[in-house]
């Protein structure tokens, strides 16, 4: 019964470790983004571990990556300096600390140094029933899916601020954004759009299109969101969204959405790009491509109104 009930907390409360370190062939990692209140600077610390069939591979890590172009970086820890809790939720990773309420991080590698203390303010999430516990519906209740996605946050309030190789950073008043995925492998094929720094402050969006492997077949998956002043409208392969045109090139996409009455178009144009680690059978050994200064003009129509037009000029970009 106490087991049942852990899984039914993990579950409605997806910011919490899913998995476990000793599970062969998984990854898990969180993904904290954070943007300074002029829009200028922007960064993702992205915490996690990943376990393998080889036991020796096994080991924590915390990755980062901002708008400067000077980044990622990539550290790997002993697995044995990654500790969590669930209630309340917390991630320790080597002097590192991450959870619902703040990111301390004391960073020091052989070429940047990186400490600080960012408070979170109250999350923004998506509304979740039983039948759609989180951003894959009820495909979240398919056990062998390769890869799980979870929205913790779409926006929330920052307060604190980062030393960079002896730049200091002021957040306060900035923007944070917040999700994680768990799995085994990402995606063979995907494209994820995000951004909540737009010229109307209180829209945020997200959007993922993958590749999605599925007993003997293959379906292209859909999940987005967008949020506009306290509304939240949401497309999905599993509430019949229809991907009317996707056209990628070296440094464009264009989307195109239908759900009933609603027509969602995103166009994104990428100037500087990172590369980032990412997992395939459990193993950190991928590269991919996330550019975190992207430039992403969304319209959401329906029934013919304009319901949002919008540009971020500091979107994020990751496609693969």
């Amino acid at each position: 019964m106490i087991m049942k009930k852990n899984k039914l907390y993990k579950l409605y409360n997806p910011i919490c470790v899913q998995g476990n370190i000793n599970k062969r062939h998984y990854f898990e990692g969180w993904y904290y983004k954070c943007v300074d209140a002029d829009n200028n600077y922007s960064c993702s610390f992205i915490p996690g571990f990943s376990t393998s069939n080889n036991h020796y591979k096994r080991h924590a890590f915390i990755q980062f990556i901002d708008n400067s172009n000077n980044f990622p970086i990539y550290i790997p820890y002993p697995i044995k300096s990654f500790s969590y809790s669930d209630k309340p939720f917390v991630i320790n990773i080597g002097n590192c600390i991450f959870s619902q309420s703040r990111i301390i991080v004391n960073i020091e590698h052989i070429h940047y140094n990186i400490k600080g203390k960012i408070i979170l303010g109250e999350f923004t999430d998506i509304k979740r029933n039983v039948k759609l516990p989180t951003i894959m519906g009820y495909y979240r209740y398919i056990p062998f899916m390769e890869c799980f996605h979870s929205l913790i946050s779409l926006s929330h309030s920052l307060k604190g601020y980062l030393n960079v190789n002896g730049k200091v950073i002021n957040f306060n008043n900035g923007t944070g954004y917040l999700e994680k995925d768990f799995g085994t492998s990402f995606p063979k094929q995907w494209v994820w759009i995000h951004s909540n720094t737009f010229a109307n402050s209180n829209t945020s969006l997200m959007c993922s299109i993958a590749s999605i492997p599925f007993v003997k077949r293959t379906f292209t998956g859909l999940i987005c969101v967008v949020y506009v002043n306290g509304k939240e409208y949401r497309f999905a392969t599993y509430l019949n969204a229809r991907i009317k045109k996707l056209l990628c090139s070296r440094n464009k996409l264009h989307v195109e959405i239908t759900q009933g009455n609603y027509t969602l178009q995103i166009n994104t144009f990428c100037s500087n790009n990172n590369i980032l680690t990412a997992p395939k059978n459990g193993d950190m050994n991928r590269k991919i491509i996330e550019s975190m200064s992207a430039k992403i003009k969304v319209k959401l129509i329906h029934s013919n109104n304009i319901v949002l037009e919008d540009i971020s000029c500091n979107g994020c970009v990751e496609y693969n």
